[in-house]
């Protein structure tokens, strides 16, 4: 009996043990935590970088702020970036560049530990529009260096008969050409330049074939893909004057050649007249050259004598009554008319002077007076119907008929600065490569807005 007792002892006891082990909760094993502290959720414009970075902070299981996560990135939605490695204040930026789609875009964050095993997955946002009306251009290569988004310096653009639109553009070592079939809103490579060494100049001529400028000569093109050599030697720009005859120079040795046969086969040419010493004087290269009829040729040379043709180009004389402007660095030919720049003057201000082009008599049209200049500060004119733009390191002017001038760069999108290069296209469309705060770009625009 007292055995009996002894056991049912035992199993009271036991099952009390049991009982009081299977009610003790376990203690949770601490975690990492990641939260975004600023950044998400904000308004931002097409293919720019946000206004600010987004902030995740990352705490350890201890609770203290953990400063050795690595950080990964995935989007569909342009470019984010961020700098793994040691974050002595536990919390990490990401940097993100949009994309070129409207609305909300999405990105997600993925933190890991230092040894690369994942704590969490965070998704951010943004709120996307267009930044009008000046948009930059989506499809251009972008490369990243310390944490900053660097996109392309464009040296050229040109709008081929057929109205497709392409640029010249180095990125970091590339020469690198790229189109636009949507009148210029994306951009997609068709060529990369980089084996021809340093690329000057692109040209298209009245027929749609392509000439590149190269260290390692000019070489033509019917499609901006496939390139024949036409020209040996370092050659810096070629100019197209109508559907039969091109211009070239060469870089090194200042040497003109001349094509009439739309560039396949090319002549030295000597470009001379008399200067006002009654010597004969030798254009060392162009800086412009228009046909103003079958016979007459304008053209500008790198002396800055503007000197005219008129038997179509085999001989050459000073324009008449030029010789009062001292630095005369580009021209519009425009409804019989010819707009000169002219830059004197102390402050070197770039002063238009216009005259009729064969009852010559010229009187001052306008002056660029926004901000002091160089002696060869005019890297680039054009015109439409109404206006005439001129392009100084000033900034990008439009001007009217009656000579009335506005700065559109500083009037009307003062993001934009250092503007190298533009284009006005026949269907009314403005391209301008500029400098912005993550990088250069090219910004797009429409004539009625600008």
């Amino acid at each position: 009996m007292r055995l009996l007792y002894f056991f049912v002892l035992v199993f009271l006891i036991s099952s009390c043990t049991k009982e009081k082990t299977q009610d003790t909760p376990k203690t949770p094993k601490p975690e990492f935590k990641v939260e975004i502290v600023s950044g998400n959720q904000q308004n931002g414009f097409i293919n720019q970088e946000l206004a600010n970075p987004i902030t995740i902070k990352v705490t350890s299981p201890e609770g203290t702020l953990y400063n050795r996560a690595s950080i990964a990135l995935i989007t569909t939605d342009g470019n984010l970036i961020s700098r793994n490695g040691f974050y002595p204040s536990g919390t990490y930026l990401v940097y993100w560049m949009l994309g070129c789609k409207e609305g909300i875009q999405n990105a997600a964050v993925i933190v890991s530990d230092s040894a690369e095993k994942p704590i969490d997955t965070i998704q951010i946002s943004a709120l996307v529009a267009r930044d009008n009306p000046w948009n930059r251009v989506c499809g251009l290569p972008v490369k990243v260096e310390e944490l900053k988004f660097n996109l392309s310096h464009v040296l050229k653009f040109i709008e081929h008969p057929g109205g497709i639109f392409y640029t010249l553009l180095i990125s970091y070592s590339d020469y690198l050409i790229y189109s636009s079939a949507d009148n210029g809103e994306t951009w997609t490579e068709t060529s990369n330049c980089t084996a021809y060494m340093h690329v000057h100049d692109l040209t298209v001529d009245a027929n749609g074939n392509f000439f590149l400028s190269t260290d390692k000569g000019l070489f033509k093109s019917s499609d901006c893909k496939s390139w024949k050599k036409v020209i040996d030697g370092m050659m810096d720009k070629c100019f197209s004057i109508d559907n039969q005859t091109l211009f070239a120079c060469e870089f090194l040795f200042k040497t003109i050649y001349r094509s009439d046969d739309k560039g396949e086969t090319w002549n030295k040419t000597s470009i001379s007249h008399i200067n006002e010493s009654n010597a004969r004087w030798y254009s060392e290269g162009i800086r412009q050259i228009k046909r103003i009829d079958n016979n007459k040729i304008l053209l500008l040379d790198d002396n800055k004598d503007l000197l005219l043709s008129k038997d179509n180009g085999t001989t050459w004389e000073l324009f008449t009554n030029t010789n009062q402007f001292f630095h005369k660095t580009g021209f519009i030919l425009k409804d019989n008319a010819l707009y000169l720049v002219d830059i004197t003057g102390g402050e070197s201000i770039p002063k238009v002077y216009k005259s009729d082009i064969t009852n010559v008599s010229w009187s001052l049209f306008c002056t660029l007076n926004h901000a002091p200049h160089n002696l060869d500060d005019l890297n680039k004119i054009s015109s439409t119907i109404d206006y005439l733009y001129f392009l100084t390191s000033s900034g990008l002017y439009k001007v009217n008929q009656n000579g009335d001038t506005l700065n559109i760069t500083n009037n009307i999108w003062s993001k934009m600065v250092n503007i190298n290069n533009f284009l006005v296209s026949k269907q009314g469309t403005f391209l301008v490569g500029s400098d912005y705060s993550d990088g250069k770009s090219i910004f797009r625009s429409k004539l009625s807005q600008p």
